[in-house]
């Protein structure tokens, strides 16, 4: 668990009672929420080394907090950090979770610059996860191409097909 310092922040008037806030520093879009274990787990865009969203410069990491009740909530290590020269070495960005197939916790999120990752955990608490090899998933095309892939929102499997809603757009000719 990582430690807090939320004691400073407990008299701030301006802060939410009863939902989820880091121990410290920027939080942006929660996403991944998901039940697992016995445990609601919460995911959220978060820069670990300040109180900046940071723009692309690898700041943007995935909190990962727990608990049962939704008020009590445990803070654990980042789930995922941008990896030096990865696929998602500028960020970690938005995403979603869900059961694969296989029964195995799995995040899908924007890797940027280079496209849609994904991440598994075979933990109890989801704490250790690892990035696919094949990273990234689905690939953003070339800065002219036809289309501009951002975050990942949503992923289901129906039958067996994987399908993960995306915030795309266009580019203009």
């Amino acid at each position: 668990m990582r430690t807090t310092d939320r004691s400073r922040l407990a008299s701030d008037p301006y802060r939410p009672g009863y939902h989820y806030l880091p121990p410290a520093n920027w939080m942006s879009d929660p996403h991944g929420g998901i039940f697992w274990k016995g445990w609601y787990h919460l995911f959220y865009q978060h820069n670990p080394d300040g109180a900046f969203h940071g723009g692309r410069t690898g700041t943007i990491h995935w909190g990962h907090a727990v608990t049962e009740d939704f008020v009590h909530w445990q803070d654990l290590p980042i789930a995922l950090a941008p990896t030096p020269d990865g696929p998602d070495r500028n960020n970690c960005a938005s995403g979603a979770a869900f059961i694969n197939r296989e029964g195995v916790p799995t995040l899908i999120y924007h890797g940027v610059p280079d496209g849609i990752c994904i991440a598994t955990s075979r933990d109890d608490m989801l704490v250790n996860w690892e990035k696919h090899p094949a990273n990234p998933v689905i690939l953003a095309p070339a800065p002219r191409g036809e289309y501009k892939v951002e975050g990942a929102c949503f992923a289901w499997i129906e039958g067996d097909t994987y399908y993960a809603i995306t915030g795309n757009s266009s580019r203009e000719a």
